[in-house]
């Protein structure tokens, strides 16, 4: 098992033991600032982009004349993304089919 692997699951029995950082540390005999770095370190890695799983999908979607056609906008970080219900049942059949 290598340092982050055991880091990760040190991090998440601490999650799961309800009990303090510091507590917990004790407990396992392990140095409080160096459960902060890894705590740190790690989180630090999931908040980070992961580029190699970026890519773009190629995918139609055909605009036809919908009757009652409701739209939806979906708002994150600045950026807006608009479509009707249907295209975005397109678009979410499309993202399942490439998972």
């Amino acid at each position: 098992m290598s340092k982050h692997e055991l880091w990760v699951q040190r991090i998440a029995d601490w999650q799961a033991s309800g009990l303090s950082q510091r507590a917990f540390c004790q407990q396992q005999g392990l140095a409080i600032s160096t459960f902060y770095t890894w705590r740190r370190r790690l989180r630090n890695l999931s908040q980070a982009p992961i580029k190699e799983s970026s890519a773009f999908l190629p995918m139609v979607i055909h605009d036809q004349p919908e009757p009652c056609s409701t739209s939806i906008a979906v708002k994150a970080k600045g950026l807006v993304f608009e479509c009707s219900v249907v295209q975005l049942a397109q678009l979410i059949t499309e993202l399942n089919r490439h998972a």
